[in-house]
């Protein structure tokens, strides 16, 4: 019993710094494989930061007790990592999946940039989980994942071959639809005295580990030259 209860502990703390050591896994294989990657530096700069986000993240709550009052918590870092995601992986679809027009995706980070600056300047509330500003994010990224999905399916060229866009993609649309649903029902998972609750944490852990595996297998596989649908 005491050895399960080990096990047990042990994978909670695998999920619990999975934010931490999955993005080292694709930067690996990015660095490994020494390919022509001009699509997809993009996708490791968003790697890097992520890791270095997460990495403050999780050693600022560890060491909490030893920063200042205001940055004992670290939810605001977390804020930071929506708004670097969101930025990115918008840039990602317009400069390398044309699915809309590039003014379209310039427009709305500009109005992403100047809705959420006056939001949290009036709000006041940018050191806490903003649960509006992940839901956002995901409600963004989901849009474009379906639309690529949906100009994907709909091509009259059918490609046997690998594609990197479409795995990135996929694990993409498959961390983003756990995370709506998360922070769209926040306040209530939060509020909620229910134990389970405090488990629904490790669901979008376990999909952000799938989605740096994707990336890992997207970086690894032979990337084709073009991309025209």
């Amino acid at each position: 019993m005491l050895s399960n209860f080990r096990v047990l502990d042990l994978m909670i703390n695998i999920l619990n710094w999975s934010e931490v050591w999955a993005p080292l896994i694709p930067l690996y294989i990015f660095i490994l494989k020494k390919k022509d990657y001009s699509s997809f530096r993009i996708i490791a700069v968003y790697l890097l930061t992520a890791l270095c986000i997460n990495a403050m993240a999780d050693v600022s709550w560890i060491f909490k007790q030893c920063m200042p009052v205001k940055l004992q918590n670290n939810n605001y870092l977390y804020n930071i990592s929506s708004i670097l995601r969101t930025v990115i992986f918008t840039l990602f679809f317009r400069n390398t999946i044309n699915l809309f027009s590039k003014k379209l995706f310039n427009w709305f980070l500009i109005i992403y940039a100047i809705g959420f600056l006056i939001y949290f300047i009036i709000n006041g509330n940018f050191w806490t989980l903003n649960s509006l500003l992940h839901t956002t994010e995901s409600f963004t990224l989901l849009i474009c994942s379906i639309a690529f999905f949906i100009k994907l399916i709909n091509s009259e060229e059918i490609f046997l071959k690998f594609d990197p866009r479409l795995l990135i993609i996929s694990g993409l649309a498959l961390y983003e639809s756990v995370n709506f649903f998360v922070f769209l029902f926040y306040q209530y998972i939060i509020s909620s005295t229910d134990k389970l609750w405090d488990y629904i944490w490790y669901i979008p852990d376990t999909m952000y580990i799938v989605f740096c595996i994707l990336i890992a297998k997207a970086f690894y596989g032979e990337s084709k030259e073009a991309y025209e649908y």
